[in-house]
């Protein structure tokens, strides 16, 4: 647990906005369960305000984009609650600790659309080192 941490050390602006000097003050709660980590911390802004922040920590995502000649495969449509209908998703999900996105690919492949790893002939990264993404909690359109 960390006492203090910076979240910005020198000033920038986004969009016209100055962000600078965020402080990490306290964590004051943590619950982990397999899926997920909720965590309740204090930031103090620029202006020394307090600011209490949730945030969710999961392990890192996969989603894979399988083609057959040059046919891209998905799954039948699924029934999604927070959306309220059926959707066409990519192959994709949470990649296990201590296992890389590259080796989770076959089983996720075999696990989603029943391909058999005899049939998988090669896998191209996109981005080996994958990119920050800072997505809502809740299903989306």
């Amino acid at each position: 647990m960390l006492d203090s941490m910076t979240f910005m050390g020198a000033s920038a602006s986004i969009e016209g906005v100055c962000v600078s000097h965020w402080n990490r003050k306290s964590e004051l709660m943590q619950l982990s369960s397999p899926w997920l980590t909720l965590i309740h911390e204090r930031w103090s802004d620029q202006d020394e305000k307090l600011l209490d922040y949730w945030r969710v920590e999961k392990e890192h995502s996969l989603i894979v984009l399988p083609f057959s000649g040059d046919n891209l495969l998905v799954s039948k449509p699924g029934f999604r609650p927070g959306v309220g209908e059926s959707t066409l998703d990519f192959p994709g999900g949470r990649i296990p600790k201590g296992q890389t996105a590259r080796e989770e690919v076959v089983p996720l492949l075999e696990r989603e659309l029943g391909v058999n790893k005899t049939d998988v002939s090669e896998v191209v990264s996109i981005n080996a080192d994958g990119w920050v993404v800072n997505s809502s909690f809740s299903n989306q359109r």
